[in-house]
């Protein structure tokens, strides 16, 4: 007669066991959100219902600080708006890109774009209510990128229009660093307002962005860049963050977490 390897009682113990190990991996229970580009999309709000006249309740303000250590849809309930899109432009115009998915976890948001890898996938926040954003404010985000080749890139986008139009501080997992506008019709990059190399190739990335107006002061894990500005771009209707890889033979994917957002 063979011996049982496993009794019914060892069987259940290390299902039990493996759930919890999964659990504190994130990978179960986890939100999982998929479509999205560079155009946002105002369809999905952080588990806020909305009232009868369609404003969401405890609608952030443009004077009132907002913080999450887990941004992103579908992550936390408050009064924030954050949401993906479905939208990215090529030559012939807009095409559909369901191309980007999002995944809460405990330690932040992560974002896996699956294809075209050289565009943006990322998440929108923005006031609920529809109105833009404080003139004058400072926004930082954290990002760790967890699967990508040199040219893996992060960035946070402020100064983001109504529809494509941004300005990007971006930071590639070498240490390259660029700030660059983006036209609001096509996606298409406009100008670069400055770049550089960090002294060495960050882990963790933090970037925080002082805005007052058309100026826009960066520093990225603690090094402050000039302030630069484009008449172009002055107001904000969204602040955004993501993940592209140029060239890539895999999906990039990036951690996001700790977002912060302060009118001044």
């Amino acid at each position: 007669m063979r011996k049982k390897l496993f009794t019914r009682d060892k069987i259940i113990t290390i299902l039990l066991l493996a759930i919890i190990v999964l659990l504190g991996l994130g990978i179960v229970n986890q939100k999982r959100l998929s479509g999205f580009s560079l155009f946002p999309s105002s369809t999905t709000v952080a588990g806020v219902q909305p009232s009868s006249n369609g404003i969401i309740s405890s609608a952030i303000s443009s004077t009132t600080p907002y913080a999450a250590e887990v941004p992103g849809p579908g992550c936390n309930r408050d009064g924030a708006l954050w949401s993906g899109g479905n939208m990215h432009h090529e030559k012939n115009g807009d095409v559909d890109d369901p191309n980007t998915s999002f995944i809460c976890r405990k330690d932040g948001l992560m974002i896996i774009r699956f294809t075209p890898y050289y565009v943006f996938g990322a998440t929108f926040f923005k006031n609920p209510g529809g109105e833009p954003l404080a003139s004058n404010y400072r926004v930082q985000i954290t990002a760790r990128i967890i699967h990508g080749d040199p040219n893996a890139t992060v960035d946070l986008s402020v100064h983001g229009q109504s529809r494509y139009g941004s300005e990007s501080i971006a930071v590639g997992s070498d240490g390259s660093w660029l700030e660059e506008t983006f036209d609001n019709t096509t996606g298409l990059k406009i100008r670069t307002l400055a770049s550089g190399t960090l002294a060495r190739p960050p882990a963790t990335i933090t970037i925080v962005a002082e805005v007052h107006g058309a100026s826009v002061s960066a520093i990225i894990d603690g090094v402050k860049m000039k302030t630069v500005k484009d008449p172009d771009y002055s107001t904000t209707s969204y602040i955004a963050m993501g993940v592209a890889d140029v060239g890539a033979a895999n999906s990039p994917e990036a951690l996001f977490s700790h977002f912060v957002y302060t009118p001044l």
